[in-house]
């Protein structure tokens, strides 16, 4: 499958914010590993919370949900963020 670019017009340049050990900053791609590794670690604790998969489903990967949220924030419908704690 061919990968499609991206217009320059369609880009989206968002500033990370930083203050001590904490970073705000946009998803990207390359977190999905890390995202994924944090579901499934957390996964009883966070079940708490997660109004958007039935626990009969299991959550998407997180490649998957990241190319999501980052198609709709192309359109402008959200911002999708991530919080770092010590990078």
């Amino acid at each position: 499958m061919a990968r499609r670019r991206i217009a320059p017009s369609q880009m989206i340049v968002v500033p990370s914010l930083t203050h001590g050990d904490v970073t705000v900053r946009a998803v990207r791609l390359r977190d999905a590993h890390a995202i994924s590794r944090l579901l499934k670690d957390n996964r009883d604790w966070l079940r708490q919370w997660e109004a958007t998969v039935p626990d009969s489903y299991g959550a998407p990967p997180a490649r998957q949900m990241i190319k999501s949220v980052l198609r709709l924030a192309r359109q402008d419908q959200v911002a999708p963020f991530v919080i770092e704690h010590r990078g």
